[in-house]
């Protein structure tokens, strides 16, 4: 065995089982907590757009195109856990004209500073094998399972805080986004805002193309009757759209959003649905059969999944849910007068009296 092998081995017996408490937890956490941790979130944004719209009255800051939240390894090293949010011009990068503020992600990482600490204990007695820097680089690799986390509470926090005067009132570009991610490295937008009017023909041109749909904003989009079978759409927004009578079968539709849709007589046959927000929608004898809802897990990874699939408030009835894996999904007031569901189903969504009298079950 190599030195390398050797270390790798040290570092999982000082580390695995402790990471995969701390996680455990974390997660466990995460779903009860949720709801504080959206509005925290919605809190800096709104502060952010109040600096914003402060800089704009002075002449100081040109139309928004991106806001950005960055991960600062460095900080999280130091145990500062807060993330930079930053706003530019369509110059991104470009823009000297600089707008900051900061997002406290804490909560997130409050199992890192002693894992970081248990690491530097253990590591005394192996003092011949790792050098005085290796625990930092170490830590290092473990920073993206916790961002995960903050990633979800951004997806799930976003379009409320959108919905904010101060957000409203800020001038922003024809397209504008709102970033998660590393700062000015890798990042990934959780909203998109696009002016231009969005048509069936500029859908039909993508997919011509071979250019997936992935992280269009196709918010009020008028679709009925389209056949898009087996179309990459992983979170793309769909709110508000009428997409009556659509054909959705074996589509990966990941983190989708279609708050407010009319989605009725819609088939998502086995499509991947995990983290989609159907709150509000018209979905009457839509048909979810053997759609996929799992949550990942792979190692650490909790992410996607950690959302939930929501259908909070949306019309049900008549819905067919035969064979659907939805994990973690959320039915809370959502009318499910004469929807179908496999009855081996049932007990693992938290359905109310009510709900549980207007279904039909299956075997």
């Amino acid at each position: 065995m190599n030195s390398e092998q050797t270390r790798q081995e040290i570092i999982d017996e000082i580390l695995e089982s402790a990471m995969n408490d701390a996680f455990s937890i974390l997660e466990a956490e995460f779903h009860t907590q949720k709801d504080r941790l959206i509005q925290d979130f919605i809190h800096s944004f709104q502060q952010m757009c109040v600096k914003i719209k402060q800089l704009q009255e002075r002449g100081r800051k040109a139309p928004i195109a991106y806001i950005h939240y960055s991960l600062l390894r460095t900080s999280i090293l130091q145990q500062k856990y807060t993330y930079l949010i930053e706003a530019y011009s369509e110059e991104w990068y470009g823009d000297e004209n600089e707008c900051f503020s900061w997002y406290d992600a804490s909560w997130f990482y409050k199992s890192f500073a002693p894992l970081q600490s248990l690491l530097a204990q253990k590591l005394k007695k192996y003092f011949r094998l790792f050098q005085p820097g290796d625990r930092e680089r170490i830590m290092l690799k473990y920073i993206p399972y916790y961002h995960q986390f903050v990633v979800a509470i951004a997806r799930l926090a976003i379009c409320q805080a959108m919905e904010l005067p101060e957000a409203k009132h800020i001038a922003k570009s024809e397209i504008f986004r709102i970033r998660i991610g590393e700062f000015k490295d890798i990042s990934e937008d959780i909203y998109v805002s696009d002016s231009q009017a969005k048509t069936l023909q500029y859908v039909r041109k993508l997919q011509r193309q071979d250019i997936q749909l992935a992280y269009e904003d196709l918010t009020e989009l008028s679709l009925q009757g389209q056949n898009l079978d087996h179309t990459e759409m992983r979170y793309a927004d769909f709110r508000g759209g009428q997409l009556t009578n659509c054909k959705l079968r074996g589509c990966i539709l990941i983190g989708t959003r279609w708050n407010g849709a009319i989605l009725s007589q819609s088939d998502f046959s086995q499509s991947l649905i995990t983290d989609a927000d159907f709150s509000q929608c018209d979905l009457r004898e839509t048909s979810f059969r053997h759609a996929n809802g799992k949550g990942f897990r792979e190692g650490l990874y909790r992410s996607p999944g950690l959302q939930g699939i929501r259908f909070t408030d949306a019309n049900l009835e008549g819905a067919d849910f035969r064979g659907a894996e939805l994990f973690c999904a959320d039915f809370q007031g959502a009318n499910l007068r004469g929807a179908i569901f496999s009855e081996s189903d049932v007990n693992k969504y938290q359905l109310s009296e009510e709900q549980l009298q207007s279904i039909d079950t299956v075997l």
